[in-house]
């Protein structure tokens, strides 16, 4: 079939020839190509011979090696629906901070065909608020019931100098901290650890009075009396780390 015949039936305007038109295109472009491959004749003349123009020819070319319909339906596509279920999931899937989630912006652009950016930001606050109430509920720490059982220390500079807190973990009692001019060495820190440890043991009242009047818990941590046999007094609890 000559080309000018081809271009003649491809002349088809309503929306019920559309697939008449993805059928035929395809051939003028590869009678196109065929004609360029024998004859010395530039593209766009034999486009415009066909009746086509160089960019409806360039556009038809790019959707044939895409595999997509040649003419498509004109007007606003519609928009393919998302798994709302399936984006909560990815949402929850992102590593959420206390005001910020990393990922949000890829993430969005990757489902911005279906969801507006103001309801996908209303979406990751909700996630985010509800996994940094949950992280919380799961943790627990120790409590302990009786003093000078566990102490914490800690080492911090402040005004040049190089201190070394202690205190206990039970009544709050802060030890005489620690204070050099450099970073002291191991054997520094367990020798003002000895001298704590020599001062509770020469007089332990001296050191929780203050504990003991700020934290009423330690007073009804007194060994249980016994009842029929002698009961192991309760050292520490485990609680839940509130919210």
């Amino acid at each position: 079939m000559a080309l000018k015949d081809l271009a003649t039936e491809l002349n088809l305007r309503s929306e019920t020839d559309r697939a008449k038109k993805n059928e035929r295109i395809p051939k003028i472009m590869a009678t196109i190509e065929t004609i360029k491959s024998h004859n010395s004749v530039d593209q766009a003349s034999l486009a415009a011979v066909a009746g086509l123009s160089a960019s409806s020819y360039k556009r038809y070319k790019r959707r044939i090696l895409c595999g997509d319909a040649t003419v498509r339906k004109p007007g606003v596509k519609k928009m393919a629906p998302i798994d709302l279920q399936k984006l909560k999931q990815q949402i929850q899937d992102l590593d959420h901070g206390k005001k910020r989630s990393a990922g949000t912006g890829r993430l969005y652009q990757a489902n911005s065909h279906g969801i507006s950016r103001r309801e996908f930001n209303e979406m990751v606050r909700q996630v985010r608020l509800s996994t940094n109430r949950s992280v919380p509920a799961s943790l627990c720490r120790v409590r302990w019931l009786r003093p000078n059982l566990a102490w914490a220390l800690d080492g911090m500079q402040f005004t040049g100098c190089h201190v070394q807190n202690l205190q206990d973990l039970c009544s709050l009692y802060k030890f005489a901290p620690m204070t050099t001019y450099h970073m002291p060495c191991g054997e520094e820190v367990a020798w003002h650890l000895d001298r704590q440890m020599e001062d509770i043991g020469q007089d332990q009242s001296r050191a929780f009075v203050v504990g003991r009047k700020r934290d009423p818990c330690v007073e009804s941590s007194s060994p249980a009396k016994p009842v029929g046999k002698e009961r192991m007094p309760i050292l520490f609890c485990i609680e839940s780390v509130p919210i």
